[in-house]
């Protein structure tokens, strides 16, 4: 077998962005060069040779008070403890309840068993999505500190290993918990998803507030439940479920873009003011100050935590967000049985079904140069149609126009085309490609094909390319200046 050299410069490069790390090993685990080979740095190793019952999804290691470590593992069905010896010990709580393996939904194809149904009809995706049990752990103290959301309840486990942990009877049901540093228990999720809870300062048996005590609770505005709590550098933070599926889409949309749409560009805002009378093109230098800014790689996050690495770093969702809260309003409206809605919001368009006659939605494509024009229209029984453009907040300084549509890449806007529409079957889906298409210019039309999109894109002179089957109406003829 013919053997050739890789072209990887050795050692780990890890300052600055992912370009300026092209063609270098950009980030590792437990890896290190040695001469022109790549090795371990000592590696895993097995930390004891007795099993545990279950799928392991939630470890905690402290020190107790005489200096002894210990690590916690939770599994869906048990709670284990294992002490320097590398004993194995059983702490599972008793009347412990044991939760989901895996996670699972019963909705959609795929929900249910071989033969059910018939082939090529969807069943509907209503069911709730059952998550795989995650034990939340911390420490007390030497104490360890423990709740599954399969059973809802707070344990206690005092190092004894002859004893299991033991519920706190005061403390409220809740989902998870997170201990900070002024020794406050938070309970997440108690008395909904939203609520915290927490006990009183150096008792956490004490949760019923009075003038006494510092206990109490409040609901959390968030669009989804509460998940977890982590400490970001010295502070405790909590992520809802919806964040970290933002985050999650965010960065796909960073990856499929090439760096174009970053989630941390929105400090791009303290320079392009489009809201400004007169308007001011920024300069360079205020610009290139901003870019230092801009690198959503070196943001780091996952579902338990998020931290900006410089400060003056912002998140901005503004291209994202409102086609995901489209998407939330459709699955409320099915939650409450409607059948039959179209959600509009500014111009991005979510359809639940066709009218109930059977007749679809007849959704009009704005004229990016015509206010209240209508350059074709699409009939949709389901999915959505989103457009993003360079009409809705410009500026023109020397007869050039400057849209609020800004390559993360180079801090300017993008000029290629007026618009770009895309139906598909999520809003969200329909405007991110929307927005990733116009951020690339040019070469829109072969992303588009590669992601299999249907779309309507009209260019700067106002000659039009397409690839949407269902469109009704006459193109434009002519271009429009």
């Amino acid at each position: 077998m013919a053997r050739f050299p890789l072209g990887f410069a050795p050692g780990i490069y890890r300052d600055g962005t992912r370009y300026q790390s092209k063609g270098r090993w950009y980030d590792s685990n437990l890896v290190r060069w040695y001469g022109s080979a790549l090795g371990p740095v000592n590696g895993w190793r097995p930390r004891g040779t007795g099993n545990v019952s279950g799928k392991a999804r939630a470890a905690l290691a402290w020190k107790s008070n005489d200096g002894r470590t210990w690590l916690a593992v939770g599994t869906h069905s048990k709670l284990y403890a294992m002490d320097r010896a590398n004993g194995i010990h059983d702490i599972t709580p008793a009347g412990f309840v044991p939760g989901e393996e895996d996670a699972s939904a019963a909705g959609g194809y795929g929900g249910s068993t071989y033969g059910t149904g018939l082939y090529g009809v969807p069943r509907p995706d209503t069911s709730l999505v059952a998550d795989a049990t995650q034990w939340s752990l911390d420490s007390w103290g030497e104490d360890l500190l423990g709740v599954s959301p399969s059973s809802r309840k707070l344990y206690q486990w005092t190092l004894d290993t002859a004893v299991a942990a033991a519920h706190i009877s005061a403390a409220p049901d809740c989902n998870a918990l997170v201990v900070t540093a002024e020794r406050f228990v938070f309970a997440l999720g108690t008395d909904d998803p939203r609520t915290v809870s927490w006990c009183d300062q150096e008792d956490n048996t004490v949760w019923s507030p009075s003038s006494t005590n510092q206990a109490g609770s409040f609901p959390l505005q968030t669009a989804g439940r509460l998940m977890t709590g982590k400490f970001v550098r010295v502070r405790p933070g909590l992520t809802a479920a919806e964040t970290v599926a933002l985050l999650r889409y965010a960065d796909r949309c960073h990856a499929l873009s090439e760096g174009r749409f970053d989630l941390t560009s929105g400090v791009l805002r303290r320079a392009w003011d489009f809201k400004r009378r007169p308007p001011r093109v920024p300069a360079d230098t205020e610009i290139a100050a901003l870019l230092e800014l801009i690198d959503w790689p070196r943001v780091e996050w996952d579902e338990h935590s998020i931290r900006l690495p410089r400060a003056g770093m912002e998140l901005d969702f503004g291209g994202i967000g409102k086609e995901y809260a489209a998407d939330r309003a459709t699955a409320i409206l099915r939650e409450h049985g409607i059948a039959h809605a179209l959600v509009n919001l500014a111009g991005d368009v979510r359809v639940v079904g066709a009218h109930p006659d059977g007749t679809p939605w007849r959704v009009g494509i704005q004229h990016p140069r015509e206010t209240g024009g209508v350059v074709a229209t699409v009939e949709l029984a389901d999915g959505a149609v989103a457009t993003s453009g360079d009409y809705e907040r410009y500026f023109e300084v020397g007869g050039k126009r400057y849209s609020h549509l800004l390559d993360a890449r180079t801090g300017r806007p993008v000029a290629h085309w007026q618009s770009v529409s895309v139906v598909a079957e999520l809003a969200t889906l329909a405007g991110s490609y929307a927005t990733l298409a116009m951020l690339f210019a040019a070469d829109a039309p072969s992303f588009l094909a590669r992601e299999g999109a249907h779309y309507l894109a009209i260019a700067a002179d106002g000659t039009m390319a397409a690839n949407m089957p269902f469109l009704q109406g006459t193109p434009w003829p002519h271009p429009t200046g």
